[in-house]
Parts: C-alpha cells; sequence; structure tokens
C-alpha cells in the first residue's frame, strides 16, 4: 500500500506526540523501502499470481476465490459460487482472452444466465485497466507480506483483499466497501480504540433501508462525478 493509503487508515485512530505516524510506519520500515525501489522488477508478471480476480467496476470491490489453478472448469465454477451466488449475475463480463475464458464450457455458462460477455484487446492491458491496476497493487502488498519462508501468501489473500477494501481511492475518494455496503467496516483498531460506539436509537428496517439507498446514491453520484472529472482532465 501507498502512502496515501496509510494516512487514511491511521486519521484520527493513532497519536504519537511530536510524531508523524505515516514516518514512521512508511520511513522506518527498510522492508517497504525495498519494496518500491524494486517495483519496476516486478511488473512484468502482473497476470500470473492470482489465477483469478472479480471486480465490480462500479464499486471497485474485488473478489479473489482461492483456487489452485486457471482451468475452464474452475473457472466457471469460482464465478458462479463465488460472486453470482452471493451478489447475483451481472449484466456484463468483461475479461481477456484466456482460454479458461474463451472456453466452450464459460460461454455455455454465460448464455445459460444470459450474461454478455466481452473481451480485451489482445496484448493491450488498458482495455482492462481497473483489473490490471488492483492486480499490480495486489502483487505489492503480496510482495510487502513477510513471513519466514513466504509460500502460505495464498492464505492471507482474504486479509490483503480486506486492506484493499478499507483503503481510500485516490479518485473517487470513497473506499469499495463504502460504495459497496454503503458504510465503512470496524477494523480491530477500532473496535479496541474505542472508537465505535453502539447506537442507542436503532432505526427501524424501513427506514434504515431509505437511508442506506440514499447514502448509496449520493456517493455513487459523488464518485462517478470525480471519475468524469478526471477523464475530462486526461483529454485535455
Amino acid at each position: 500500500m501507498s502512502r496515501r493509503d496509510t494516512e487514511s487508515h491511521k486519521e484520527c485512530d493513532c497519536y504519537q506526540a511530536g510524531k508523524d505516524v505515516t514516518d514512521l510506519l512508511c520511513q522506518g520500515c527498510k522492508h517497504c523501502q525495498r519494496l518500491h525501489e524494486q517495483w519496476e522488477w516486478f511488473e512484468d508478471d502482473v497476470d500470473d499470481v492470482v489465477p483469478l480476480a472479480l471486480r465490480s467496476i462500479g464499486h471497485g470491490d474485488t473478489e479473489t476465490p482461492e483456487t489452485n489453478d486457471a482451468s475452464a472448469e474452475t473457472t466457471a465454477r469460482r464465478v458462479v459460487y463465488d460472486f453470482i451466488a452471493r451478489f447475483g449475475a451481472p449484466l456484463e463480463l468483461h475479461m481477456d482472452q484466456g482460454h479458461n475464458f474463451e472456453s466452450s464450457l464459460f460461454n455455455k455458462v454465460c448464455r445459460l444466465l444470459q450474461i454478455s460477455k466481452t473481451r480485451t484487446t489482445p496484448y493491450h492491458p488498458a482495455s482492462n485497466v481497473q483489473v490490471e491496476w488492483f492486480n499490480r497493487t495486489l502483487l505489492q502488498m503480496i510482495r510487502g507480506y513477510v513471513d519466514q519462508n513466504q509460500r502460505n501468501w495464498d492464505e492471507h489473500l482474504p486479509l490483503l483483499t480486506s486492506a484493499y477494501r478499507s483503503s481510500q481511492h485516490a479518485i473517487t475518494g470513497f473506499t469499495p466497501n463504502r460504495l459497496m455496503l454503503g458504510r465503512e467496516v470496524h477494523q480491530p483498531q477500532d473496535i479496541w480504540s474505542g472508537t465505535v460506539e453502539l447506537k442507542a436509537n436503532r432505526m427501524e428496517a424501513p427506514e434504515f433501508l431509505y437511508d442506506l439507498e440514499e447514502g448509496l446514491k449520493e456517493a455513487h453520484n459523488v464518485a462517478r462525478e470525480q471519475l468524469s472529472n478526471v477523464r475530462k482532465r486526461r483529454m485535455t
């Protein structure tokens, strides 16, 4: 994760007199310094570490189902059981032209569920840029994970993606959790620091659903506006 992400996580939660917590965490960690210095070398294999990453483009939410192969059968099973079963069937799936996605089995699944399947341009990562950027970020996080043997990184994917979902996006200004769930999730440090309080007056279900829907609409509108402004600036 970057210095900006560290700053967003430690806001209002951590304080040390006369010290910048971000400096202590980022500049004081030799492993993190080496990680950022050597990142150029690691960009070559951004598509080969995690066989399958499912990303909701509108919300920035990402799922990384645990799997040890990228076969057509495994890919179809993970898409159906880990994504569609939880969030519902998407109108469209945008993917690269890997053999698992181009297989007759996966095409049959899409036809059965009436999902429109679109493809990226071969050897042109920019046509699937959001997933490629997530792959880069996730690989950087995996490299930053320190353990004795470094062979069990896959066991920690849920925690790594949890950290990603709770990090503020540089452009939209919201976390994936906020755009997907309508709220921020409670982190362990929020519990033991006492920043989480139970509300005395609980809302009834209809009122809660109304507030949640209105909050999501407002967050999505702001995020779309921010993304649109960035696109316009880049085109000029």
